[in-house]
């Protein structure tokens, strides 16, 4: 924010109250008499602007030198203004790195290149002065393009930095303020072809007085090279004591023994530049050239405007460019979006054609599912199907134990009879009946009782054997039973008959053999049912 204040004397202070808003502080410049520069008193309010700690500052003109003066307190003696700067510099500068150090010296080799033409070819007599030389950048550079250096630094901390990254030695960086270096080249008349003010002249107390002792030192010829910045909110700061104008450069110039050759303007960073070379005739008395001032002040103002034209144009082409470039991009995006509508229609399509199969599928694992679930049914149940079957086997494997361990007890048995038959027999056969001194067989029906009932008992066995083991014995004693019924209807009674007896032991032979047939054809069944069931399991 910028407003401007004319006018002068109490009708000004008035003014600045009013712009302010509050009344002027011991720190404007109506309460410090003096320029800076020209050590003039009339200073009229020009304008207020924020500072660089966004403190509204009120800047005052010179009206003989055409200085910009913000309104802050100044030291009184040089001792103060240079311990000031001091303070100010370190904190701004101290906490350096060798990379940043790397960096400024090669930023500072740029600053050589653009002035090569007036420090002329490097050489014993170029000799190159740099007052206020703060961290060696420039003094690094001008060393490694082979010019003989000399510099002073009133801050150690800079100086130190200087020392140890830029490159020189301490011959060649002093520590001394800007006028004890003057007094040193003044007493030992040490040669200097130009002396350099890199962003220096803003930071003394009394400038001319600096510019007309280094006049002083130099011959016709010679060179000044000078950097300062213009009015910004980021250079005004109370050690910035003011700020030059065209008018100022040109008159501080003529009124030191100079003349100036060459003016540039930095409008990206508020800069500027120029170079003084030393006229012929001697420094002129401590007087302001006022029109050399004004005139600059013309000039400056032609160049301003014309510099203000220019950054318009430059301006207006930039808007130019920027809504063609705008307007190309925009083409573009339109392209890209109705690629992007077609991608996004063909994945529509692509995405129902999915949801489609998703759902087939889904439907496809749902009968899946059922045909799975009855499987575990139709699985629950053959298990129990099979532990039941298992369960019947195990009970008619028992009864087919119990029936085997009877059949070995019978047969046993038999082959116990069997013995005892085969022994009775042999006697039968190889034992004649005595009768009347002579021995004979008894002929059939005439057996004796114990006889009969041996060969009963002989065919009982027999008919037993062959329910067990189904043999045929039928022809074993065919007349056995004959000749038995002979004997007892003739010998027994018809209540004492056998013959039931017999015909019982025949019919519970049958009864067990069939039994045991029945026991082997259910285990045979129930085998195959087992095996059904394990058949249908594999295939499914």
């Amino acid at each position: 924010m910028v407003r401007l204040v004319h006018g002068s004397g109490e009708q000004t202070m008035r003014d600045m109250s009013a712009v302010l808003g509050r009344e002027p502080e011991a720190n404007v410049v109506g309460f410090v008499p003096g320029c800076p520069l020209c050590g003039a008193t009339r200073l009229v309010p020009s304008f207020e602007m924020l500072d660089r700690y966004a403190h509204p500052v009120s800047i005052h003109q010179c009206l003989q030198c055409a200085v910009l003066v913000p309104a802050y307190a100044r030291p009184d003696s040089s001792e103060e203004a240079t311990a000031s700067q001091v303070r100010h510099h370190e904190h701004e500068w101290q906490a350096q790195s060798e990379a940043d150090m790397r960096r400024l010296v090669s930023d500072c080799t740029s600053i050589v290149d653009a002035f090569s033409e007036v420090l002329g070819a490097p050489g014993a007599d170029r000799r190159v002065c740099e007052l206020g030389a703060g961290r060696g950048g420039l003094l690094g550079a001008l060393k490694a393009r082979g010019y003989p250096v000399l510099g002073c630094e009133p801050s150690p901390a800079l100086r130190e930095l200087g020392l140890r990254y830029a490159g020189v030695t301490p011959e060649e960086l002093r520590h001394l303020p800007v006028h004890g270096l003057l007094e040193l080249l003044e007493r030992e008349r040490t040669p200097v072809r130009t002396f350099i003010f890199w962003h220096v002249l803003e930071h003394l107390r009394d400038p001319w007085a600096v510019l007309r002792r280094v006049a002083g030192l130099c011959a016709p010829g010679d060179h000044v090279i000078a950097q300062c910045p213009l009015v910004r909110a980021d250079y005004v700061f109370p050690e910035h004591y003011f700020f030059l104008t065209e008018g100022t450069i040109l008159g501080l110039a003529e009124s030191s023994g100079f003349e100036l050759v060459r003016l540039d303007y930095d409008h990206e960073r508020s800069f500027v530049g120029f170079v003084l070379r030393r006229r012929a005739s001697p420094v002129p008395p401590r007087e302001w050239n006022a029109q050399s001032t004004l005139a600059g002040d013309v000039n400056q103002s032609l160049v301003l405007q014309s510099e203000e034209l220019r950054r318009l144009r430059l301006k207006v082409d930039a808007e130019t460019r920027l809504r063609e470039d705008r307007d190309a991009e925009v083409q573009s995006m339109r392209t890209l979006l109705e690629e992007r509508m077609r991608g996004l229609e063909s994945q529509s399509v692509m995405i129902a054609e999915r949801d489609r199969t998703i759902t087939e599928t889904w439907r496809e694992l749902a009968s899946r599912t059922e045909a799975l679930a009855e499987r575990d049914r139709l699985l629950a149940e053959t298990r129990a199907l099979l532990e039941a079957k298992s369960q019947e086997l195990t009970t008619m494997a028992s009864r087919v134990a119990a029936v085997e361990s009877r059949q070995w007890e019978l047969e046993q048995q038999l082959m116990d009879r069997t013995l005892e038959v085969r022994n009775l027999k042999a006697v039968l056969s190889q034992a004649p009946e005595t009768q009347g001194g002579s021995s004979r067989w008894r002929p059939a029906g005439q057996e004796s009782l114990p006889t009969l009932l041996s060969l009963h008992l002989t065919h009982r066995l027999y008919q037993r054997w062959e329910g067990v083991r189904g043999l045929n014995v039928s022809t074993v004693a065919p007349s056995i039973n004959e000749r038995l019924l002979v004997f007892m209807g003739k010998h027994v009674p018809p209540q004492l008959a056998v013959k039931r007896d017999a015909a019982w032991l025949q019919d519970k032979v049958s009864r067990v053999s069939g039994r045991m047939k029945n026991v082997a054809r259910k285990g045979g069944q129930a085998g195959k049912k087992v095996l059904r069931l394990a058949r249908r399991l594999r295939e499914k």
